[in-house]
C-alpha cells in the first residue's frame, strides 16, 4: 500500500493543470481585453488563503490529515474559478454551433428531447427532484473532498482531484471547437423553456460580454456534459466506501437530470461519460506501469 501510495504521488500533476489554466486565461484575457470584476474574487481568495494558512507552519505541513485537507480545499476553490473563466472564453472563441449535428445524433440514439423534457415537467414531484439532484453538484464534491481527506485516504483524494483538473481542462478545451447553445434554445419553436439561465451564451458569442463577475456566471459548456464528467468521477472517488449510499442513488438522478435540468443533448452526456471512463482507464494503466517500474527498480538496485 505504501510503494502504491509513493507510485500515485508522483502522477500529481494536479497543480501543474491549475497553473497552466490559469496562465491561459490571464493571457487570453489581457490579449482580447477582458476584464474581471475584482470584487467577485475577493470571497474565493479569502477563503483560499485561510484554507492554505496553515501550510505556512511546518508542523502543519507534516501533519497529514491537515495537510490533505488544506491542499485539497485550496485547490477546489481555485480549480473551480479557473475552469469557469476558462469555459466563458472558449465560448467567446465563437466557433460555428453543432446543435444540429447533436440532435441528430439524439434522433440515431432514438432520444426525443423534446418529449422527455414535456414527461418530465408533466410530473412535478419528479421534475423537482432532479432539479435538486442537479443542483447538488457543487455540495457533493465538497462533501467527497471532505470525506477522503477526513478519512486519511490521500491516494484517492490525489486521484480524485488529478482526474477532476484533467477533465475539466479537457472538457472546456472541447467545448471551444464544438460549441452548441443547448436543446431548450434549439427546440424552443416546440417547447417552451426558461432560458435565462443560459443568457450569456450569445453575448459571449458577439463579444459583447467581456467582463466577467465570478457571482454569476453561468454553466455554458454542452459538449461534453461537465455535470457528467463530475458525476461518475464522484461515484468512482468513494468507491468501495460507506459514501456510495448517498453519493451513487444521487449521481443516477443528477444524470437522468441533465438534459431537463441542464439542456443539454443525450450526446452531450455520452461524450461526457466516454471521456471520464477514458481517463479513469487511462490513470489505471499508468499507475499499474509506474508500480511496475518502482517495484522493477527497488528489485535491481535494492
Amino acid at each position: 500500500m505504501i510503494r502504491y501510495a509513493g507510485a500515485l504521488r508522483k502522477l500529481d500533476f494536479k497543480w501543474s493543470v491549475l497553473l497552466a489554466m490559469v496562465c491561459l486565461d490571464t493571457m487570453w484575457m489581457l490579449a482580447k481585453g477582458w476584464t474581471l470584476r475584482p470584487e467577485s474574487l475577493v470571497g474565493t481568495a479569502l477563503l483560499a488563503t485561510v484554507a492554505s494558512a496553515p501550510l505556512a507552519f511546518k508542523r502543519y505541513r507534516d501533519d497529514e490529515l491537515l495537510f490533505n485537507l488544506c491542499e485539497s480545499v485550496t485547490f477546489s476553490l481555485i480549480i473551480a474559478r479557473a475552469a469557469a473563466i476558462f469555459s466563458y472564453l472558449a465560448i467567446s472563441a465563437n466557433f460555428p454551433l453543432i446543435d444540429q449535428t447533436l440532435a441528430d445524433l439524439d434522433h440515431i440514439l432514438a432520444f426525443d428531447w423534446a418529449d422527455y423534457y414535456r414527461w418530465s415537467t408533466a410530473h412535478p414531484a419528479f421534475d423537482r427532484l432532479l432539479v435538486l439532484a442537479y443542483g447538488s453538484l457543487t455540495v457533493q464534491s465538497w462533501l467527497v473532498v471532505l470525506y477522503l481527506c477526513l478519512t486519511k485516504r490521500r491516494p484517492r483524494i490525489q486521484e480524485f482531484l488529478g482526474l477532476t483538473a484533467s477533465l475539466l481542462a479537457i472538457s472546456v478545451l472541447l467545448s471551444i471547437f464544438v460549441p452548441a447553445a443547448g436543446a431548450p434554445k434549439f427546440y424552443a419553436s416546440t417547447v417552451h423553456v426558461d432560458a435565462s439561465g443560459w443568457s450569456h451564451f450569445e453575448l459571449l458569442r458577439s463579444g459583447a460580454l467581456t467582463n466577467i463577475d465570478l457571482e454569476s456566471m453561468q454553466g455554458l459548456v454542452s459538449m461534453p456534459s461537465v455535470h457528467t464528467v463530475m458525476a461518475i468521477l464522484l461515484c468512482w472517488a468513494v468507491r468501495k466506501t460507506p459514501l456510495v449510499i448517498v453519493i451513487i442513488p444521487t449521481n443516477i438522478l443528477l444524470l437522468l437530470s441533465t438534459p431537463v435540468v441542464g439542456g443539454h443533448y443525450i450526446a452531450d452526456v455520452l461524450a461526457g461519460a466516454l471521456i471520464t471512463a477514458a481517463a479513469i482507464s487511462f490513470r489505471q494503466f499508468w499507475c499499474r506501469k509506474t508500480l511496475q517500474s518502482h517495484e522493477q527498480r527497488l528489485y535491481l538496485f535494492g
